[in-house]
């Protein structure tokens, strides 16, 4: 049923209606004059005529028309569809989210003047969030005793989860678990030399190496060639190894010492790895780093309690393409889970067949999809409910990200890269992905913080085990929680063998996400 709408001045020939309103889904129905499409058509295609050239019209400007429109004919297609539906676009009043989906109701073609290009699109309206009393929300901030015991078990338990090498009371060859100090170098520059630590057995380096070490006496050596792989970033290689990466290298690896390996014991060696002079000053650095951790989940913590206030006191529609793609991506997260990921998200459906591949492998036996699904569906609601009030808080109070706000965050994580500050800024500026995501968390904080200042905070003691006994349980009720084994068995790796052969079959034959121009490119040729 058509609704009445008020058309705007719009590109000559070109019009549109609202044809279907439901909830927060609106679908329109576009349409260009068959004359009108042509004129913009021919529009593109005299523009790349003054650039374009070919092997045997060499010179921009020459090619003839002819050749030119039947080497651009699909991209001028294109590029005119998106021109008309951006321009009924950016006459809508109603705020929408994401991209429309579109689809071809009739195709044009030059030669039938008689047929007019239409169009329909699909938007997703933005939802009314309605407006918070701030004043009458209440949230704990926790006040966090940090006690000597709490300073003794945090101490315990890195002594107990970290490894050192210590001398041998009498020489012997190497077996599996001693920790080697090795040095390694290229056949032809022994003088150019890495020496470095590890632990036989762990993993952690290429293990034929490893295996070949074994047995060794201190002054021994051994020869290997190497493929060093392209991407070294997860590889525990020294340094200088990556102007090697994907190349044959034929190294020498020489045993310096051999130690064995034993859990730290709170002492001062321990106290040295922590640049101590003494165990004392160690436990003072540990009640620092307690502190500093402490401190900074303390506004997760208050955060947490936000959004869970804000989905007890308002309720508003969501649009409903919004909910399924949030879905979606616990979906894949979940599947990630096990080895299952590919760059195009797997579909809803996909979703469910490779569930049930995964209980076949012998796991999440206890669940099932719908019960899953259904608690996806739930966190999906809370997530997007608490994105609209950030967002329409964010509007009220005119909050906005400085570059200076992304610098000091920029700043406060160059701890996490090697190299540093002048690392971390390099980082951020070749990855966009990692930059826009950084950028979305300072100004969700921003606002988080302009909230914290009207809303009513009680002081709340706690010791510091249920502060984060409480805050485990906050995060965990955002995720279903899944319990993957420590070890595999054979079948194990077997079963996951078998779930990811059965992802990539799914990959062949799913269709990936598409921007507007691909569809409307498919949709042209299909018809």
């Amino acid at each position: 049923m058509n609704l009445p709408y008020e058309n705007k001045d719009l590109l000559e020939g070109i019009k549109y209606d609202l044809i279907s309103s439901e909830g927060l889904n609106r679908v329109y129905e576009i349409h260009a004059k068959h004359a009108d499409f042509v004129n913009l058509m021919e529009d593109f295609f005299n523009e790349k005529k003054k650039t374009y050239t070919t092997k045997y019209f060499n010179r921009p400007g020459k090619v003839p028309m002819s050749i030119v429109k039947n080497d651009f004919a699909s991209a001028a297609f294109v590029q005119t569809a998106n021109k008309v539906i951006n321009n009924v676009l950016s006459k809508l009043e109603d705020k929408f989210l994401g991209e429309p989906d579109i689809k071809i109701k009739q195709n044009f073609d030059k030669n039938d003047d008689s047929k007019d290009p239409t169009f329909t699109i699909t938007l997703n309206m933005e939802p009314s969030v309605p407006d918070l009393k701030f004043e009458s929300i209440e949230i704990n901030n926790p006040i966090v005793e940090i006690s000597d015991e709490d300073i003794k078990k945090e101490m315990d338990l890195w002594a107990k989860s970290n490894e050192r090498g210590v001398e041998l009371t009498e020489k012997r060859a190497s077996t599996m678990g001693d920790t080697l100090n090795v040095s390694m170098s290229l056949l032809d520059k022994s003088a150019d030399k890495q020496t470095f630590q590890l632990k036989l057995g762990s993993g952690r380096f290429v293990p034929e190496i490893e295996q070949k070490l074994v047995g060794l006496n201190e002054g021994e050596k051994i020869q290997h060639t190497i493929d060093v792989p392209k991407n070294l970033d997860n590889q525990n290689l020294p340094s200088d190894m990556k102007k090697f990466a994907g190349k044959k290298l034929s190294v020498n690896f020489h045993v310096n010492k051999i130690m064995e390996t034993k859990n730290y014991e709170v002492d001062i060696e321990m106290a040295k790895q922590f640049g101590c002079s003494s165990v004392d000053a160690c436990q003072s650095k540990f009640r620092d780093m307690l502190a500093k951790r402490v401190s900074n989940s303390s506004f997760m913590y208050k955060k947490h309690q936000l959004s869970n206030e804000f989905n007890k006191m308002v309720n508003f529609e969501l649009p409903a393409n919004a909910v399924k793609m949030e879905v979606q991506v616990f979906w894949n997260r979940f599947l990630s889970k096990f080895q299952l990921k590919r760059e195009n998200m797997f579909s809803h459906e996909e979703a469910k067949v490779l569930f049930g591949k995964i209980q076949e492998a012998g796991f999440m036996k206890d669940s099932t999809f719908e019960d899953i699904d259904q608690k996806y569906n739930e966190l999906s609601k809370k997530r997007l409910s608490f994105f609209f009030i950030m967002k329409k808080v964010q509007s009220d109070l005119g909050i906005s990200l400085n570059k200076s706000d992304v610098d000091s965050e920029i700043m406060n994580r160059s701890s996490e890269f090697k190299g540093g500050l002048s690392e971390a800024v390099s980082y951020f500026e070749k990855n966009k992905n990692a930059k826009s995501e950084l950028e979305n968390t300072v100004i969700e904080d921003k606002i988080v913080n302009e909230i914290l200042l009207k809303v009513k905070i009680n002081d709340a003691k706690m010791t510091i085990k249920s502060f984060f006994e409480e805050l485990d349980q906050l995060v965990k009720s955002l995720d279903v929680q899944i319990n993957l084994p420590d070890t595999k068995s054979s079948n194990d790796s077997e079963s996951e063998e078998k779930i990811e052969s059965s992802a990539e079959n799914d990959k062949n034959n799913s269709e990936s996400s598409e921007s507007a121009d691909s569809k409307i490119s498919k949709e042209s040729k299909g018809k």
